[in-house]
């Protein structure tokens, strides 16, 4: 599985590369700002709103092969994009907005990712996935 920052509108991680043993999933990696609007670009925001429609348009044809399709859509995760954004007031004033009062890890997004394409989540499908820490 592939996770990266943002790269444009690209198609990010097909879960089902992870191992034989794991279900046949597809999960899309997308941004609150997909579904705020909140960003320092419009294109950004509009980049990552598409992989939520796109999500919800692949789940719609793929659920009837048995695959299910879904997105992460996280925020304010420890990432470069996020530090080279950011000076330390910044980095203060923003942790103050979010309830859990701490950075998202990218382990986190990776092990959502995980759950995401296991048969424990065999009935979730076309869904987006808000990894935020409260922000919104």
């Amino acid at each position: 599985m592939k996770l990266t920052t943002n790269r444009g509108s690209e198609i990010l991680g097909n879960a089902s590369l992870i191992s034989d043993y794991v279900r046949r999933s597809h999960i899309n990696i997308s941004s609150t700002s997909g579904i705020t609007g909140e960003t320092s670009g419009a294109h950004y925001a509009a980049a990552k709103g598409g992989i939520i429609a796109f999500t919800k348009a692949l789940s719609s044809e793929f659920s009837q092969y048995g695959i299910t399709v879904n997105a992460i859509a996280p925020s304010k995760i420890e990432t470069d994009m996020l530090w080279g954004s950011l000076d330390e007031k910044g980095k203060e004033t923003l942790l103050k907005k979010i309830p859990v009062r701490r950075f998202g890890k990218s382990e986190e997004i990776a092990s959502l990712a995980l759950f995401l394409a296991s048969d424990k989540a065999g009935y979730i499908t076309g869904e987006s996935i808000v990894a935020s820490g409260g922000y919104r």
